[in-house]
């Protein structure tokens, strides 16, 4: 049976809502009170994740379910 290696590359790219077909982050921010905000340091970005760096939206909102 073939299985395929999930990476930490492919996560973002199928988990993430930030993640654009091009790899790069959408930067839209979500804080405790559920408010949104386009983050200019991010956006239109390189993933920071697939990078290998790490990523405030990623370690709060994607991390805890996929793990």
């Amino acid at each position: 049976m073939l299985r395929m290696n999930r990476s930490k590359t492919n996560i973002p790219k199928s988990k993430c809502a930030n993640y654009n077909t091009d790899g790069k982050c959408l930067g839209i921010m979500i804080d405790k009170r559920l408010n949104q905000w386009r983050d200019v340091n991010k956006s239109g970005k390189r993933c920071l994740v697939v990078k290998g760096e790490e990523c405030d939206y990623y370690n709060r909102c994607v991390k805890p379910i996929v793990s």
